[in-house]
């Protein structure tokens, strides 16, 4: 059976949840009393957006309505918790309906600057996973800077676990 490019997208996606889960776990490694430092408060605000940033596609692709806001702040990790799961059921819902033809299709939408882009929807996939694994970079190096331990995201360590 051929991996289409959809496919790959949906297990790149559930590689996404499962280090999410990590980082969400490894926020909680950050001892209570360091909690109120800045770089844990990051942290929470770093994870917060990236599961925004995919709301907000969601939203741009017409499928979800808009996120109130691309930069939470004052969040808690049961917090994040709850958004990311919805958040991951409405991606679950949009990514069993994409087809390979669809990843090649163009479409527009308006920044949060109010410019005007045209682009394919694959490319916009693309970004979303780089986007998600260079913050989780961010919230790594802000919770050891808390004392707590960072979670191990390398998709090399997703990809050994898929062949065992």
């Amino acid at each position: 059976m051929t991996d289409t490019m959809t496919d790959r997208f949906c297990r790149w996606f559930v590689y996404e949840k499962e280090t999410n889960a990590k980082v969400l776990g490894s926020l909680a490694t950050v001892p209570e009393n360091r909690r109120e430092e800045d770089p844990y408060r990051e942290a929470l605000e770093l994870f917060g957006h990236m599961i925004a940033a995919r709301s907000f596609w969601l939203y741009r692709f017409g499928i979800a309505p808009q996120p109130e806001n691309l930069f939470p702040e004052e969040t808690s990790i049961d917090d994040l918790a709850a958004r990311a799961q919805t958040m991951y059921a409405a991606w679950d819902g949009y990514l069993a309906t994409l087809t390979d033809s669809e990843l090649s299709n163009c479409f527009e939408y308006q920044s949060t600057e109010g410019d005007k882009y045209r682009n394919k929807k694959e490319d916009i996939l693309k970004q979303l996973s780089d986007h998600g694994r260079y913050h989780c970079g961010q919230i790594a190096s802000r919770i050891k800077a808390c004392g707590g331990t960072a979670a191990t995201t390398d998709y090399v360590f997703f990809v050994r676990e898929l062949v065992k």
